[in-house]
């Protein structure tokens, strides 16, 4: 059996990502760049006004005292959007708002809260230097600089950067189709009327929400039962239509477990069985050269591999530079037993405490206990052996909800 860091590193090794696309720039967010583009205008694009108040030539207001003000002739307005074509003369001010063009001459702006006006003019009580409360041209981005980096994924702010230098259309990271099939002959429908023995398929509504957490496209596929011919119907219709194939069950060493030997009959298998409670049965391949993920069928199972594995892949396949999820130190807050055969991971919630996170497993951890992945914020990361963990004690976790991070 692998070690958990090698079974990725063999699934992560020959995968890169996806080719570019074109996309409008309302689309790219949380999608990677494919190159770098830098600004063909400045930021701001003139110089303008920071605040509601005067337009004014710094030089005339030197001698202001607040026992001697300096009155100044008040010459028009200035409104965002509605620059003035008039030249500010010496003696002069001009009313100016926020974001207003700074008209000709005028080398400063008084905010309106520290002056006394009129219609005809403003009195001033102290000077001001020039440039104050100006905004100017290219001090934000200069014509050049770099604006978006290649590999970087859009956030709304990079969008609005990009949409102020004009640039309507963006090439990202096409983002990967990832196939979710789900197998086994018990497998219903989720709406579907349910005989003696049978039950409704979550893999892959679980695994497609997954898919789409992580930046892929799912595309679900209907469950398969456990026949050579229909397993091997829907993996061929898999491996067309998408980047990546995701299957949940049929990888373990029971007689139904067809899908593992699918593949390796008509494609490869690199690996199987990684040293992991749960998830031991994970499998890792290609078929028509597109690259295979087999998780276990339990749920959590599913679940628990699929962060651990198909996610990375995924994240890798559309370019993303951080594939892997945050890990951090936790402490406990009930006892663990020890004599784990195999390196455990333990859906748990988290709390905060005086600024240390605390972890509290779910109860019912068996690998088909769907309750123990309602509200999952994270996965307690045990080293197998005999190791006793009791409360209070440390343990690493992946975190798999960023907001239970927040205090």
């Amino acid at each position: 059996m692998l070690a958990l860091e090698e079974a990725q590193s063999r699934i992560l090794q020959p995968l890169a990502a996806l080719p570019g696309e074109s996309v409008a720039l309302a689309a790219a967010h949380g999608r990677v760049a494919v190159r770098d583009r830098v600004a063909a205008c400045p930021l701001p694009q003139f110089d303008n006004s920071a605040m509601d108040g005067f337009a004014v030539r710094a030089a005339d207001t030197a001698t202001a005292r607040p026992d001697l003000p300096v009155r100044l002739r008040l010459n028009g307005a200035v409104a965002a959007g509605r620059p003035s074509s008039t030249m500010l003369l010496p003696g002069e001010a001009m009313r100016i708002f926020t974001g207003g063009m700074l008209p000709m001459g005028a080398d400063a702006v008084i905010p309106q809260e520290a002056c006394r006006s009129t219609a005809a003019h403003v009195d001033l009580e102290a000077g001001v230097a020039v440039g104050a409360d100006v905004r100017r041209a290219g001090e934000d981005i200069a014509v050049g600089e770099r604006v978006l980096e290649g590999g970087q994924e859009i956030g709304a702010g990079d969008v609005a950067l990009l949409a102020a230098q004009g640039i309507a259309v963006v090439e990202v990271v096409r983002r990967p189709r990832v196939a979710v099939l789900a197998t086994g002959d018990e497998l219903k429908e989720i709406d579907a009327a349910l005989a003696p023995g049978e039950i409704r398929d979550c893999n892959s509504p679980m695994l497609a929400a997954a898919v789409a957490d992580a930046g892929g496209i799912p595309i679900v596929l209907p469950p398969s039962p456990d026949r050579e011919d229909a397993l091997e119907q829907a993996l061929f219709a898999a491996a067309r239509a998408a980047d990546l194939i995701v299957s949940a069950g049929g990888v373990s060493v029971g007689d139904h477990d067809l899908v593992r030997e699918v593949i390796r009959r008509h494609g490869r298998i690199d690996f199987w069985q990684v040293a992991i409670k749960p998830g031991k049965p994970l499998a890792f391949g290609a078929l028509l050269d597109t690259p295979f993920i087999g998780l276990p069928g339990n749920p959590v199972s599913a679940f628990v591999c699929f962060e651990l594995f198909a996610r990375l892949a995924v994240r890798r396949l559309g370019g993303h530079r951080k594939i892997h999820r945050p890990r951090r130190p936790v402490r406990l807050t009930q006892d663990l037993g020890a004599h784990r055969a195999r390196r455990e991971l333990v859906r748990a919630t988290l709390e905060t405490r005086d600024g240390e996170l605390w972890a509290t497993p779910r109860p019912h951890q068996g690998s088909s206990h769907l309750s123990s992945l309602a509200q999952v914020d994270a996965l307690l990361d045990l080293p197998a052996g005999d190791l006793l963990l009791r409360t209070g004690d440390a343990a690493d976790a992946l975190i798999l909800n960023p907001n239970a991070l927040a205090s």
